[in-house]
């Protein structure tokens, strides 16, 4: 045996000692990073879940998550093809849109939030009290703002639109403004309708001198506007890890929506949007926020007419079995594991 091939031996050897002398828990492989879409933090739930890693029992040991910020939902369609994201925040259209279009399988996972539920925040178009707009009517020939093409807001515009007799591109014009600058665009003047989402809405409300002219529910009633949602082969992979992630979703979920953490959930809040406490305290977890279901399961009934509204306003040519593209298995047996351990 020559001096370099036994110098190898050598140095294989002391390898393999150490590690048969580490201790367990330092073989374990590194926590599966979870990477996830999201477009406005505090509507967008699934950022806010996990930013309060103290009363997560799993995070940083089995996975931890990584958050990507898009313009829309519309976006996220790319990066889940792509596979560069494991979860994304889509609208029930880009929902629909990935799968018709992009033929994308994918599975909606849980609920991120609600629209036009009873009692509490409806998402609205508003104009400037000086415009002298009273209808929807008088929006005819006019300039409307939306984020994305191809959003939740989008769909639900053309159908207010179109339940008063205007179609896209003919009756009136829409452009894309990202969220934060809808509300200096209108006041501006180089749009005549905007949409406002929390916490947008409640900054501008603030200010005065903007109307609400329509909300999309007048079209579509009870919105389950935004799912959160993951590829089945991720879901099937990661089976065991994701017990620990849905857990300490469900974790997370109690602790956001107890009304006693609120002060601390606001402070959180501000950090993470990087805006001020005032921006959020008259509505985030309130009966202005959006509704979030306390178990985290969407409304598929809702989910279902919202895609069919779809291919009614002519944004898709067909329609799909929601059903057939939902897997809650996850998070209700984790629903189950909660409430043995209570």
């Amino acid at each position: 045996m020559n001096r370099q091939v036994r110098r190898a031996c050598i140095l294989t050897l002391v390898v393999v000692l150490a590690l048969l002398a580490m201790p367990a828990g330092e073989l374990q492989a590194a926590p599966l990073k979870i990477r996830m879409g999201y477009v406005v933090a505090p509507v967008d739930w699934n950022i806010m879940l996990y930013q309060k890693t103290d009363i997560l029992k799993n995070y940083g040991k089995s996975y931890v998550v990584e958050y990507f910020h898009f313009q829309g939902s519309s976006p996220q369609i790319q990066a889940l093809a792509a596979g560069e994201l494991e979860g994304a925040s889509l609208a029930f259209s880009s929902f629909a849109n990935a799968i018709m279009n992009a033929k994308l399988d994918l599975r909606v996972v849980a609920d991120l939030f609600q629209d036009g539920v009873p009692g509490y925040m409806a998402i609205p178009w508003m104009v400037t009290e000086k415009s002298g707009y009273k209808k929807v009517e008088d929006l005819r020939g006019k300039t409307i703002a939306i984020n994305v093409f191809g959003a939740g807001v989008d769909a639900a515009m053309r159908a207010v639109m179109a339940k008063h007799g205007m179609t896209f591109k003919k009756d009136y014009q829409v452009v894309e403004v990202a969220f934060p600058h809808i509300e200096t665009f209108l006041r501006e003047g180089k749009i005549d309708a905007g949409v406002l989402v929390q916490p947008f809405y409640s900054i501008a409300k603030k200010k005065g001198g903007l109307k609400t002219i329509f909300t999309g529910t007048e079209a579509t009633g009870r919105n389950q506007f935004v799912i959160l949602v993951m590829r089945p082969e991720f879901l099937k992979k990661n089976e065991v890890v994701l017990r620990d992630f849905w857990d300490d979703w469900l974790r997370a979920l109690a602790w956001w929506l107890d009304p006693k953490n609120r002060n601390e959930a606001l402070d959180i809040t501000a950090k993470v949007s990087k805006q001020p406490r005032s921006a959020f305290e008259e509505w985030f977890l309130t009966k202005e926020d959006f509704y979030h279901d306390p178990n985290g399961i969407p409304d598929l009934d809702a989910l279902q007419r919202n895609v069919n509204l779809l291919q009614e306003t002519g944004i898709t040519k067909g329609t799909i079995d929601v059903r057939k593209y939902t897997d809650l298995s996850q998070i209700k047996a984790a629903t189950e594991r909660m409430k043995k351990m209570k």
